[in-house]
């Protein structure tokens, strides 16, 4: 049988090395999330490295290169958002660039430019944009490429 002890308790992975140990500690540490509130408006770029619901307005680029974006029911974006995931159930207009997947609820109202190699557009969506789904990779990377320019990171750009 396995004893708990103060020791194990308050080091649970002393016994690893640093690398796996960090890799552990990492796992386990939950995924922040941001909350952009109703009664919040933000005009300019938005780079983050968390989820971004946002709730409230914003006039200009969102970018989350590693990361998900919800546009809530009250949400309200003019411009470019670039993430993995993108799940929009506000009003958007401008351009989407999702990596992964972008999301339109029957809530939605989207204008403007839809780049992503999965889309799934819920009936009552709300819908006018050019859809482009064989370009997603390249528009990716370019974004990745000018997140990173603006931050002084280093992307892993092909």
């Amino acid at each position: 049988m396995n004893r708990l002890t103060k020791h194990n308790v308050e080091r649970p992975f002393a016994s690893l090395t640093p690398q796996v140990r960090d890799q552990a500690e990492n796992q386990s540490r939950p995924e922040s999330i941001t909350l952009l509130g109703a009664g919040i408006t933000i005009t300019g770029e938005i780079y983050a490295e968390e989820h971004l619901i946002i709730n409230g307005h914003v006039e200009g680029t969102v970018n989350l290169p590693e990361h998900g974006v919800a546009v809530g029911i009250d949400g309200q974006v003019h411009g470019k958002i670039f993430a993995q995931t993108i799940k929009v159930l506000g009003r958007v207009s401008g351009q989407i660039t999702a990596e992964v997947l972008a999301e339109l609820r029957d809530s939605a109202y989207m204008e403007g430019r839809l780049v992503a190699p999965r889309v799934a557009i819920d009936d009552g969506a709300y819908l006018k944009a050019a859809i482009d789904t064989t370009r997603a990779y390249i528009a990716s990377q370019v974004a990745r490429f000018r997140a990173g320019a603006k931050t002084g990171s280093k992307n892993d750009t092909p």
